[in-house]
């Protein structure tokens, strides 16, 4: 269970986790060593310091969420490729007659529809559907 100390730093973390302990301590009314300690021992809820970056700066223009099942012998060998594949950003396995949803980013779109493809025909994807991004408005801000 997290005491409100604990709350206070997990959101200064969420909004800036590059900010050092001693500014982060000053902000929570915390000691920097005490912030850095209970930084560390959250192992179990912080599972990991990203960046989040902005695709279209880095020419990657079109993000998409896909929901799709797949061939029920080709489970295991799809879930491989999406893993291990440079477009995938996130992989959920889902139910309710769908097997994945995930994230794709990609340059255009000649380069998500071969995607598609490949994903249709090599593990002979069913139920398929696209949801393009449009405009995100709120991202990675939730904390209890």
């Amino acid at each position: 269970m997290l005491n409100k100390n604990d709350l206070k730093l997990i959101r200064e973390l969420r909004q800036d986790a590059r900010q050092g302990p001693t500014k982060i301590a000053m902000k929570v009314g915390m000691s920097p060593s005490t912030v850095y300690e209970k930084a560390r021992n959250h192992k179990q809820i912080i599972s990991k310091y990203t960046c989040l970056l902005n695709y279209n700066e880095i020419d990657y223009l079109v993000r998409v969420f896909m929901i799709f099942k797949v061939d029920k012998e080709l489970k295991d060998k799809s879930k491989d490729f999406l893993e291990n594949n440079n477009n995938v950003n996130l992989l959920w396995k889902i139910n309710s007659g769908f097997d994945f949803l995930i994230e794709g980013v990609f340059k255009n779109l000649a380069e998500l529809e071969n995607f598609r493809e490949f994903i249709e025909t090599e593990f002979k994807a069913s139920k398929m559907s696209l949801f393009y991004l449009v405009e995100e408005l709120k991202r990675e801000s939730f904390v209890p």
